[in-house]
């Protein structure tokens, strides 16, 4: 089960919104606090790199190289990751768009070059496990709970 932000424009790209807002003042430490099990919450924060409609895999596409426990996300990494995060987005634009990004294809297409520029954004989840044995119904609620308060 997750909380998804996906770097697109509807309703004026709130991923944009969150990354600006938690660069001024990050609140990860304080959010894994609330939570019971900040070790079971795993954030990700992945650039996609777009062409047309489809999205190639990139070599690139973990930014902060790797998902990450909230139990083990410090302010300090958070704000790396979000900077760099918010560079897919164009600056000149107010980071109400696309950036342009030079990304490694991970399959090399059969002609040119497996380094492309392309457009980037940069999409948000946060996920935790939902164990589907025994009590699935209270199972789902734990994992709501343990969520609550990445959604809020």
């Amino acid at each position: 089960m997750g909380v998804y932000l996906e770097g697109m424009k509807y309703n004026e790209w709130p991923i944009a919104n969150l990354m600006l807002t938690e660069l001024d003042s990050p609140t990860i430490t304080k959010m894994a606090k609330e939570i019971a099990s900040p070790e079971e919450v795993i954030l990700r924060l992945r650039r996609d790199a777009w062409q047309a409609s489809s999205r190639p895999n990139i070599k690139e596409s973990l930014i902060g190289g790797k998902e990450y426990s909230l139990a083990e996300l410090s302010d300090k990494r958070w704000i790396e990751i979000l900077q760099d995060a918010l560079s897919c987005l164009s600056a000149e634009r107010n980071y109400r768009g696309r950036a342009r990004q030079t990304v490694t294809l991970e399959k090399k297409p059969p002609t040119g070059s497996q380094y492309n520029e392309m457009e980037v954004s940069p999409h948000l989840t946060v996920w935790t496990n939902v164990n589907p044995l025994g009590d699935i119904t209270s199972n789902l609620k734990q994992a709501f709970r343990l969520l609550k308060p990445v959604h809020n």
